[in-house]
């Protein structure tokens, strides 16, 4: 081979090489500047961020359907199977002894999916037809793993934008939220002290909750059962209390494994000619409005029960998906199955007169028991998938353990937030 057959061979990716490649490849080193230095979710940012650089070097065959992210793609988007091993690890996270103990926080739950419909309205007046408006409606439900599963049925050419909305404004929410928050409530409202769980929740109800809710859900809603039922499974493994290995599992091997094969597959649908076109800013623009309006109409319905009750936070009411309580054991944020936005009230208190009788502030859901022995863990620590709760950016790790009615349980539960916590003590009690 000669010089002149040599040469075009060894410049053929420059060749192929274009500007739209170099947008993406700089949005892909963006993503992982954030994950490294900002330890903004690097546990999604990471591996989604090197995709979309794998998707656009020209020629390099990655993304083809024999490539390590095509075989990804089809092996865990399209067949839904990621999605599903996530949720397994999700419930196995979740206590959801406060919604068994308060029945009534469901309410809540229906008034944070506004935001769904709210922008399935939106995008059908921007003229997207009803299947890809609903899926991107469900960016609303502030849950990576359920906008993807959605997307992947109703409109799989709009998986890429939805799935990046979705996962970038959730590592927002500190930033997105809390100026809602103090628009829409008062100094007074934001101090209501509330109990994380007002009475003890018996082991044969937390072991009976996940089997007739997948079935009443399967029987009702059968397109939903595949989520619902691997949520409630992984939720099993947790209470039963008789397969300990397989819940550990499923909290770390299984969620972790399946977190960074998503990653790398949703990334590498991030490619110059797919990703850089109007319908994606449009998307970008209503998951935006999709986080505003679930906190917007939970905080108002908030407010509305707080006035009933004289006892219920309403920032409580800005999230709580299906679960009204969230065991954090090395969660920070996000899902549809829990309260992702709750983390974030505390902030809002450092502008406030702290009361400071009592534990440490415990950002679950709506409030909590005492608090003891704050713990630091670094981000790559906590997994995502777990809080839906800062599932968000920036400060400092403040936690607590709390014993259960019997004594014979111990729980850890870890949140960001600000320098402010360090020296700070507010406990959430009923008035």
């Amino acid at each position: 081979m000669n010089l002149a057959e040599l040469l075009p061979e060894l410049l053929k990716g420059l060749s192929n090489f274009t500007l739209g490649n170099a947008v993406m490849i700089a949005a892909a080193l963006i993503l992982v500047y954030l994950a490294v230095f900002k330890e903004i979710e690097p546990v999604l940012l990471l591996p989604i961020g090197f995709g979309c650089l794998l998707a656009n070097i020209p020629l390099a065959g990655m993304t083809a359907a024999e490539g390590i992210t095509g075989v990804l793609y089809d092996a865990g988007i399209k067949t839904e199977l990621f999605p599903l091993l996530i949720f397994i690890g999700v419930g196995a996270m979740i206590d959801f002894s406060p919604l068994l103990a308060q029945p009534r926080m469901v309410l809540l739950g229906a008034a944070g999916q506004f935001g769904i419909f709210g922008t399935l309205m939106l995008a059908i007046a921007l003229g997207f037809p009803l299947n890809q408006a609903a899926s991107i409606g469900v960016i609303g439900a502030i849950d990576g793993p359920t906008s993807i599963f959605v997307a992947t049925k109703l409109a799989p050419e709009l998986l890429a934008p939805i799935a990046v909305a979705a996962y970038s404004y959730m590592s927002l929410i500190p930033i997105i939220q809390p100026p809602l928050m103090r628009l829409l409530t008062t100094k007074r409202e934001r101090l209501v002290r509330m109990e994380y769980m007002p009475k003890p929740i018996s082991q044969k109800t937390l072991v009976v909750f996940p089997i007739i809710l997948t079935l009443v859900v399967g029987l009702l809603v059968p397109e939903a059962t595949p989520l619902i039922s691997m949520l409630m499974l992984g939720n099993l493994l947790k209470v039963s209390g008789v397969v300990d290995r397989l819940s550990k599992a499923a909290q770390n091997e299984i969620i972790n494994i399946s977190t960074l094969f998503l990653g790398l597959a949703i990334g590498a649908t991030m490619s110059a000619s797919a990703f850089l076109n109007l319908d994606t800013g449009k998307i970008m623009l209503l998951g935006l409005i999709a986080f505003a309006l679930d906190t917007v109409a939970g905080l108002l319905f908030g407010k509305q029960m707080s006035v009933m009750s004289g006892l219920c936070v309403p920032e409580f009411g800005h999230r709580q998906d299906h679960a009204a309580g969230l065991d954090r054991v090395r969660a920070r944020y996000s899902c549809g199955a829990i309260i992702r936005k709750t983390d974030v009230c505390g902030k809002r208190l450092q502008d406030q007169s702290a009361d400071r009788r009592g534990g440490h502030l415990c950002l679950s859901h709506g409030g909590a028991p005492g608090c003891q022995n704050r713990q630091r863990r670094r981000p790559e620590q906590l997994h995502p998938h777990a809080c839906h709760g800062r599932e968000h950016g920036g400060a400092v790790g403040v936690g607590h353990r709390r014993r259960d009615s019997a004594g014979d349980r111990e729980q850890v539960n870890i949140s960001k937030t600000s320098e402010f916590f360090e020296n700070s003590e507010v406990r959430f009690r009923p008035s």
